[in-house]
């Protein structure tokens, strides 16, 4: 902005990131142009500073929410279109990982009886997942559906509770919830 300005242009509604002095981030709409002597010389600059966070907040968040429903709308049509519950589990696993960003996902089945879960459905895991039978309490899987309760893992890879096998996968932050059916 100030080098525009500097070279003698007038700058309109420019938004730049500028710092509180607590060091918080502040988005600031920039509007300025320079102001000139008799001869021509740039002499001071005229501006506007508006602070525009609340605003993009905001906006960020209606973008968020019109992705979210237009999420569930495409899931709601999926649902409709099949009857095959396990169908239904992939289209509602891969559109949920997509709409959080994730870049994989899985749905494991509780058999209660032999206390083990089953990957039912798994969107892009790397070797290692598919077919896999976890044990309650074994892995991130295992243990939120032992505790009932959901659990993040910062970095799966380095975890001391992930499974065998994975450990040169690349899996960073992982989140797991249980997925409850009748209580």
């Amino acid at each position: 902005v100030i080098r525009h300005i500097l070279a003698g242009e007038t700058v309109l509604n420019t938004e730049v990131r500028a710092y509180r002095t607590d060091g918080a981030p502040l988005a600031v709409m920039v509007s300025a142009a320079p102001l000139r002597d008799s001869a021509g010389q740039i002499h001071s600059v005229m501006g506007v500073l508006a602070d525009v966070t609340d605003r993009k907040a905001a906006e960020a968040a209606l973008e968020r929410h019109a992705r979210e429903m237009s999420v569930l709308y495409e899931t709601s049509l999926d649902v409709a279109n099949s009857s095959d519950p396990m169908q239904i589990l992939r289209s509602v696993l891969q559109h949920a990982a997509d709409m959080l960003g994730a870049p994989m996902g899985a749905v494991y089945l509780l058999e209660e009886a032999e206390g083990r879960l089953d990957l039912a459905v798994g969107h892009r895991l790397p070797e290692g997942f598919h077919g896999r039978q976890l044990r309650l309490g074994e892995g991130l899987a295992g243990r939120v559906a032992q505790g009932g309760e959901a659990m993040v893992v910062d970095n799966y890879s380095a975890w001391e509770g992930r499974i065998e096998g994975v450990e040169d996968a690349g899996l960073r932050r992982m989140a797991g919830a249980p997925l409850r059916h009748g209580g």
